[in-house]
């Protein structure tokens, strides 16, 4: 698990703390774009939608990635517990 944290920190520079700031930022530019039609002021929208998306996507590499991690590491555990309750209603049907 902890493998995981340094990963995020050095592969994504902590994603979830970069999206968080991110969507602060956007937020305060639609906020002045409400009051302020302004042309830099919707091109700064624009490019931060876009790395939104960009940002969206390497979100969902971590969690694939962690899922897959988290599949290997636990995977067996949870193999053996869903086939005992499988094997155990098979008994149970078969009374």
């Amino acid at each position: 698990m902890e493998e995981a944290k340094v990963w995020n920190k050095e592969v994504f520079e902590n994603i979830f703390k970069r999206k968080r700031v991110f969507l602060a930022r956007l937020n305060g530019i639609q906020m002045a774009l409400e009051r302020y039609n302004s042309d830099k002021l919707k091109n700064l929208e624009n490019e931060l939608l876009k790395e939104l998306d960009e940002m969206m996507l390497q979100e969902d590499v971590f969690w694939n990635k962690k899922s897959i991690r988290d599949w290997t590491y636990l995977g067996n555990r949870n193999t053996a517990f869903f086939s005992s309750e499988s094997y155990s209603e098979k008994e149970d049907q078969s009374d």
